[in-house]
Order: C-alpha cells, then structure tokens, then sequence
C-alpha cells in the first residue's frame, strides 16, 4: 500500500481580494512543502462572507448591500479562467493535487465550487455545492448531479463534497473511497481547533478548517470577525490513500 503525503490549509483568505488571495495561495503552497495532496478551504478564493446580510431583507435591500454583493461578485472567478490557470500553474510548480474552494462565476450566478487539479496543473474538474444551507442560497446558485466528478490519479481516486453534504449520505455513482472534508462553521469557544483540527472520521476522511480573522475583512466589521472551525461535518476533497491504480 502506497503513503500519501496530504496537506490541509487551515487559513483565512484576503476577503474579497482576488488577487491578494491568489498571492496567498501561492505562498501556503511553497509553506506546505513536499506532497502529493494539498487542500484549501470551502470558499478560500475569495471568502466566505459570514455574517453579510448583503442588506437585504424580504422585499429590499440597500444600496450598501448592493455594493458590497458588487464587490463580493467581481472577487469570484470563472471556471476554466485565468484565475484557474493560475492556480494550475501553483500545483504544477508544486509537483502536487490541489483542492481548493473557489466562487464560481457562472453568468449572473454564483456558486460555492471545489476544484481539483491534477499535479500536471490540469484543471481535472469542479464541484458545485448542491444545497447552499440557510441564508447562503442569497448569494449561491444551487449545484447539480453534473458537478460530482470522481477522478482517477496516481495516489488514488480523488472527488469533494461541501460542507453538509456527507452528513446528508452524498454519494457518486462512482464513489471515492475517503472523502476529506471542508466547510466553515463556527463554534464559540472552540479556537484550539484551529491548531490540530486533522482528524479521521471514516475510510480516509480528513477534515479541514478555516479562519476568519477581522483584519482580513474589509466590509462591515460584522462580516466576520470570528475564527471559523471544523465541526462533525463540512466541505470536503477526498483521497484514497491506498494502493495506486
């Protein structure tokens, strides 16, 4: 049985800032060294916007929430793009999959999407989270079964799922066998997390958190501004750490 060498970031994004963002991508992948699976947080390119009403209200919304939604927009990214070049040229540079969690920008809608690269940079697929939970279908489309790739590679097969989506039994025709999951809940009180939060909660599961600090907002200071972590269950990518195909 082969070792898989996997990395699970545990950072917050520049919130709203693309570029920024890909800047720091790319430095935590030079911080995580040598390995075969690297993985980034539900949402990382370029935030989850907790807290954010977007100012609206049933019937209305403001105008300060329009422009904050403008400016949350206009940080997302389309799929393939440069921006998905971009990140395939980091996990080419880098020998390494890469799973990360995007906003997705398809036409006038956005979406809460993983993708995943293979270690030649190829941009192997995406994933779009299929029932955004709560207040998030404000600003999230809604996925479908025809974003649940599951993708053979050298360390084994590889897919994702988001946030709630394996408390809810979510299942490929074709299954990975080790889902890694993802998301950004947040628990008062439970901040140690963010130091150890690796753990394995079935064949191969391994869960991965994000933070969220105030100085990496520059909305509202509601938006935000508290440490997000990983519960019983999140977003996830997935890796069979077994024998090779």
């Amino acid at each position: 049985m082969n070792k898989v060498r996997a990395a699970v970031v545990q950072a917050a994004p520049v919130t709203f800032d693309l570029e920024a963002t890909l800047d720091k991508v790319e430095r935590l992948a030079t911080e995580a060294g040598a390995v075969d699976l690297l993985v980034f947080p539900e949402a990382f390119v370029s935030g989850y916007p907790r807290g954010a009403s977007f100012g609206a209200v049933v019937g209305s919304r403001s105008a300060q929430g329009r422009e904050l939604y403008r400016r949350y927009a206009e940080s997302s990214i389309t799929v393939p793009g440069p921006e998905t070049e971009r990140l395939g040229r980091v996990a080419a540079r880098h020998g390494c999959r890469l799973v990360i969690g995007v906003i997705e920008r398809g036409g006038d809608t956005l979406y809460c999407t993983a993708l995943t690269f293979d270690a030649d940079g190829e941009l192997l697929g995406k994933h779009r989270k299929l029932m955004p939970t709560g207040s998030e279908r404000l600003v999230w489309g809604f996925g479908d079964g025809s974003t649940m790739p599951v993708h053979d590679t050298p360390i084994g097969r590889i897919g994702t799922v988001i946030c709630w989506h394996i408390t809810l039994q979510c299942r490929h025709e074709q299954p990975a066998k080790s889902p890694g999951r993802r998301t950004s809940v947040r628990r008062q009180g439970r901040r140690e997390s963010l130091a150890h939060r690796t753990a394995e909660v079935g064949p191969g599961v391994g869960r991965r958190a994000r933070a969220c600090h105030r100085r990496d907002l520059s909305g509202p200071r509601r938006i935000g501004g508290q440490v997000s972590h990983f519960p019983a269950s999140g977003a996830r990518a997935m890796a069979h750490r077994g024998a090779a195909p």
